[in-house]
């Protein structure tokens, strides 16, 4: 059993540590990377809506200083989280949405939890939809999308399902391949979002909104139907699947990379519990999840599919997966 208040003796009042680190105090110095890891920095429930203004008083999640300041951070869940349930099981899945509303501070509700605002018109006539000029960053992420592309070995002018699009780099990626896309997010803004960059660019990209298990393209027959880092927001991975494949030609394909294959939080799948998740679960309300190779392989398996797991040609060296009907 995961969770509870059994470990309250390692809470190293975690916000004398983490708030005491400013410029100019010697003993808030920012740890370098090459130190030793420092001792766990326990958080729990209550610490919640501090642990987020501090984040945000470093920079952000995404800056490498407030990383460094947040190395060694553990959650220490209320909820507890029988280990020894059937990871496929109702029980199971009910005590991670438990986990999901402690973390967010909100009921479960994933069409509500996954919005997130953004500025639609700032971005219709930029270079590219996160409006980056950061050539780095755009390539890192273009190199994994077509490497999964190539992987699959699609027939010419395929037919695509690019599922959880976001801001669309990858819709259009695709689509620049010479795919046909039908783009699905459960964001509107998004979903606005892509259909007048494809207006404006020429581009074959069809936008629709909703959920990954109640979603309705008004169309079959695809040959290709992609998760980019986005699989991992589905509460309910093996009915994502068995939707999407309704869709599907009987050859077709479904792949997906940028995804957090690993297993340091729970044996099988769970919420994921390091910093920049707990914070994005708490200040946005998504669905943070993250599970082992194996666990998806099952889900795979399970939605009639056989899952092929290609290292290191992803996201950041990370995997690709692809999946072929049994």
């Amino acid at each position: 059993m995961i969770g509870g208040k059994g470990h309250a003796r390692w809470r190293k009042t975690i916000f004398g540590k983490l708030l005491g680190r400013t410029n100019g105090h010697t003993e808030g110095k920012i740890i370098p990377e090459t130190e030793p890891s420092p001792e766990p920095l326990i958080v729990t429930e209550a610490d919640l809506p501090s642990f987020c203004e501090r984040v945000e008083a470093l920079g952000g999640h995404h800056n490498p200083e407030c990383a460094k300041a947040m190395r060694g951070l553990v959650y220490q869940p209320t909820t507890q989280i029988d280990l020894s349930l059937d990871p496929f099981s109702e029980d199971y899945f009910n005590q991670q949405i438990s986990l999901y509303e402690e973390l967010s501070g909100r009921a479960f509700d994933i069409k509500e939890g996954e919005q997130y605002a953004i500025d639609v018109e700032a971005r219709i006539n930029t270079a590219n939809p996160y409006a980056s000029p950061n050539s780095h960053f755009i390539s890192m992420h273009a190199k994994a999308v077509m490497a999964a592309l190539e992987a699959a070995e699609l027939p010419l002018r395929p037919k695509i399902l690019d599922l959880g699009c976001g801001w669309g780099l990858s819709s259009e990626l695709l689509a620049f391949a010479g795919a046909k896309v039908t783009t699905l997010d459960i964001n509107p803004l998004f979903c606005d979002l892509v259909s007048r960059r494809a207006r404006r660019l020429g581009l074959p990209i069809r936008a629709i909104s909703g959920t990954f298990d109640t979603f309705d393209p008004q169309d079959d027959g695809y040959d290709y139907a992609f998760f980019y880092e986005c699989l991992h927001h589905a509460p309910r991975p093996l009915d994502t699947l068995n939707h999407v494949a309704k869709f599907l030609k009987p050859r077709g394909v479904i792949a997906f990379a940028g995804e957090p294959l690993n297993a340091p939080f729970w044996p099988e799948w769970g919420l994921r519990l390091d910093f920049r998740s707990v914070y994005v679960i708490r200040t946005h309300g998504w669905f943070e999840s993250g599970c082992t190779g194996k666990f998806l392989s099952q889900c795979f398996h399970r939605a009639g599919f056989k899952l092929q797991v290609i290292p290191k040609i992803g996201l950041r060296g990370g995997p690709v997966g692809i999946a072929r009907r049994s």
